[in-house]
């Protein structure tokens, strides 16, 4: 196998090395793991190889597991932050979103010649984002209703529109 370079290695590498736990956390479980989560319900979709696609619903359940453990965790430790680390996480997840579509877009030939639909990838990551989302809140309203919104400080999030604006620029329709 080719090594992995360009974007997706710096991606990878950003979060895998950088000194601070909540970036790591963040990182892995509510963004990587998301990726992944969002490839696989692709390639699953694309029906490459039949084992492949039989086994592929397996990995979902994991990464989704990885994803909870995320949910889970963040919203007592985000509230916390201050307003630096709260600018600072959310810069470090804005650095790993724009990485992430410069490795999509500069693998746009092997994921076409996959039979992946990256429009389709796109909206499904933003939607398992929002679940996520969504999910930190739902948990921190049990707790508290004044926590719900402090419980994704810090958060990366793109709204419904600025999320078809760039999917629109990304992956325009052909004629």
């Amino acid at each position: 196998l080719p090594k992995l370079g360009g974007y997706a290695r710096r991606l990878l590498v950003d979060v895998l090395e950088t000194p601070k736990l909540l970036h790591k956390v963040v990182g892995m479980q509510l963004l990587v793991e998301n990726m992944a989560l969002a490839l696989f319900k692709q390639l699953a979709s694309a029906r490459i190889e039949p084992v492949l696609t039989a086994l592929l619903p397996y990995f979902e359940r994991d990464e989704a597991r990885h994803v909870g453990l995320g949910v889970l965790a963040l919203p007592a430790v985000l509230p916390e932050l201050s307003e630096l680390e709260a600018v600072q996480l959310y810069l470090f997840q804005l650095r790993v979103n724009v990485l992430s579509m410069l490795g999509g877009v500069s693998m746009r030939a092997d994921f076409e010649r996959l039979g992946v639909d990256q429009r389709e990838m796109q909206r499904h990551g933003f939607a398992l984002q929002h679940d996520v989302v969504a999910g930190m809140r739902e948990g921190a309203r049990r707790g508290a209703a004044d926590r719900a919104e402090a419980s994704t400080r810090g958060i990366f999030r793109m709204s419904r529109q600025g999320q078809k604006r760039l999917g629109a620029f990304l992956f325009p329709e052909v004629p």
